[in-house]
């Protein structure tokens, strides 16, 4: 499977307090806090600026993006 040449990473925290809390962390660690950039309930943070390098994407567990994520990720998987 060819991809883009950006990491994703997909971050589960036990409760919203927990997610809310990891902006200075994440900046600390390099990466720029993005709000739930469009989708509810997550917290989106960026690495590299204009030349991407990684991308997190962080919910609480249980939230229903997360199994979509990984739907389309195994889709892609085993569809060339």
């Amino acid at each position: 499977m060819w991809a883009k040449p950006v990491i994703n990473i997909l971050l589960e925290v036990v409760d919203s307090e927990a997610l809310y809390s990891l902006d200075p962390a994440m900046e600390s660690a390099g990466y720029m806090a993005r709000g739930e950039y469009g989708i509810p309930n997550r917290r989106y943070f960026s690495k590299g600026g204009d030349q991407r390098s990684h991308q997190v994407h962080a919910f609480v567990m249980g939230d229903e993006h997360i199994m979509r994520l990984l739907a389309f990720r195994n889709y892609l998987i085993k569809n060339e």
